[in-house]
């Protein structure tokens, strides 16, 4: 592997002789949380099973890319490297590659591209059921900023027209341990085009062992303030069915949902968003969406959830180990980082600070019980090189909700962010 990794380096740095740019990011932030007794902890035990800390803890890392290219080749090379320090325990270091391509143009209109790549076809902020073909973003940096997604290894042939193009990628996911393997092969198709100003894609994405994907997102623009999206995604699946199976939670099927025998339940499992993004006056920006995915928990069934875990604590099963394993432990398998439920709200802010950073506000609510995730953050530009930030993360809501029940209740974080 450290032949081929070496190899493809330098090709890329052959293709980038003639134009090259470097970008380099460094990032220092410390960061800390508070736990609570919930019904998926309690009396702290599934925080001391995880070993989880208050912190403060620490981390550093650094992120390089470079891109250029010469004649009808262009190449890009990401790569970020950290050093994180856990309270308690020794430094974790660890080196990622997150890009490496290279791309051809083929005449006027045809390109191809060969590599790890991030790519994004969806049209939500944060929430994307037609991204068939990128990596998860996080909540919390949907946009990226601290460099932490990574691509997927793909060759892409893409087609561009004048107010139309069309992709197709030929998926896989490469391993190199113990040998360089190909997993998981996969094709994703997307085509798009421009009808009168609105901009409409079709997604499809086909893998080994799963049933296909097929979406459609759109955008329009409305004026130089108002933007309007959404996106829709539909596979034929099985949703998860609660979930007591010889006196402890179930672990995931292999289509990854909770169902024991008999109580599977198949059919179409839609997802999808609708959403706005509008510019306020003094330039504050406002993204509001309502989020669907008909795969996630109803009411009833978080309350059975709920309901199963109590009975435990109070009839003293923990630290009791069950076959499958501790029931607290697979209880947090419930939770997902887009909500373990079916339906949300999200709204973002963003507040300039007079050319010196901004502030913003993230809200995201689950529409079944009311709990909440809040994120208010600030960000203060000094200089060109420099930017200090500050944010938390409160989890809120009723001890039988989603983000009430979870074990955390609070997580801060400050630190600075180097560019060059």
């Amino acid at each position: 592997m450290k032949n081929l990794t070496a190899g493809a380096l330098l090709i890329l740095l052959c293709t980038t002789a003639h134009a090259g740019e470097w970008t380099f990011l460094g990032f220092w932030k410390t960061y800390g949380k508070s736990f609570r007794n919930s019904p998926f902890n309690p009396a702290g035990h599934t925080v001391a099973l995880l070993g989880y800390t208050p912190g403060p803890d620490m981390s550093l890392s650094s992120y390089m890319s470079l891109e250029g290219g010469k004649g009808n080749f262009w190449g890009c090379l990401d790569v970020k490297a950290g050093l994180d320090f856990n309270s308690g325990e020794s430094a974790d270091v660890h080196l990622k590659l997150h890009q490496l391509y290279l791309q051809k143009d083929i005449g006027k209109h045809w390109v191809i591209v060969a590599g790890r790549i991030i790519q994004r076809w969806g049209t939500g902020f944060a929430y994307n059921p037609t991204d068939v073909a990128a990596p998860e973003k996080n909540l919390g940096d949907p946009d990226n900023s601290e460099k932490n997604a990574v691509g997927l290894d793909m060759i892409k042939l893409e087609y561009f027209g004048e107010s139309s193009s069309a992709a197709l990628c030929l998926l896989m996911d490469i391993k190199t341990d113990p040998a360089l393997k190909i997993k998981n092969p996969g094709c994703a198709f997307r085509i798009y085009k421009n009808f009168f100003g609105i901009d409409i894609s079709g997604v499809a994405l086909f893998k080994h062992r799963q049933k296909p994907v097929w979406g459609m997102n759109f955008a329009a623009v409305f004026g130089e303030r108002l933007e309007l999206h959404g996106e829709m995604s539909v596979r034929k699946g099985i949703r998860p069915a609660f979930l007591l199976e010889d006196g402890f939670l179930s672990m995931p099927s292999a289509e990854g949902a909770f169902s024991p025998p008999g109580s599977r339940k198949t059919g179409f499992l839609l997802a999808g968003l609708l959403g706005f993004q509008i510019t306020l006056p003094g330039n504050v920006l406002w993204v509001g969406e309502i989020y669907h995915r008909s795969e996630g928990y109803t009411r009833k069934e978080w309350r059975e959830i709920v309901t199963r875990l109590d009975s435990a604590s109070k009839q003293n099963e923990y630290p009791q180990v069950f076959s499958g394993g501790d029931i607290f432990l697979k209880g947090l398998e419930v939770f997902d980082a887009k909500g373990a439920m079916r339906n949300y709200v999200l709204n973002h802010f963003r507040i300039p600070l007079r050319r010196v950073g901004d502030i913003r506000l993230t809200w995201f609510i689950n529409c079944s019980d009311k709990s909440f995730l809040l994120m208010p953050e600030i960000y203060l530009d000094a200089g060109n090189f420099f930017t200090f930030y500050a944010r938390s993360i409160i989890f809120q809501g009723k001890e039988d909700s989603e983000f009430g029940g979870f074990f955390q209740d609070f997580y801060w974080e400050m630190g600075v962010r180097f560019r060059s």
